[in-house]
């Protein structure tokens, strides 16, 4: 059985979500053979990437349900979006003008 680590396991996950979602696929074609370049998921300093995090949030705020507006789960405030946990606790802050305008506009 391979022994594989907890930021190994969110990193192939990651890497599947990145797959599926991504309209960024990048493909290398050679002669014989072609080379899907993926981004790296986390920076030196253990950051995930930027872009990844954009996908996380993108994909957050389109399956989010009209409670997570109502019980403050994400919260829009002028120009930043704000996602808690369950518990309330604040998870992530979001200055992006193109995913903040989406956010603005909730499902119904």
């Amino acid at each position: 059985m391979e022994n594989v680590s907890a930021l190994e396991k969110l990193q192939s996950l990651l890497v599947k979500i990145w797959k599926r979602h991504s309209d960024r696929q990048l493909a290398i074609k050679a002669y014989h053979c072609e080379f899907a370049v993926e981004p790296k998921m986390f920076l030196a300093d253990g950051e995930v990437n930027p872009e990844v995090m954009k996908l996380l949030i993108n994909l957050c705020i389109e399956r989010a349900k009209p409670e997570d507006y109502k019980n403050g789960r994400i919260k829009v405030l002028g120009d930043k979006i704000l996602i808690h946990d369950h518990r309330g606790n604040l998870l992530v802050e979001v200055t992006d003008q193109k995913l903040v305008a989406k956010a603005k506009n909730p499902p119904a």
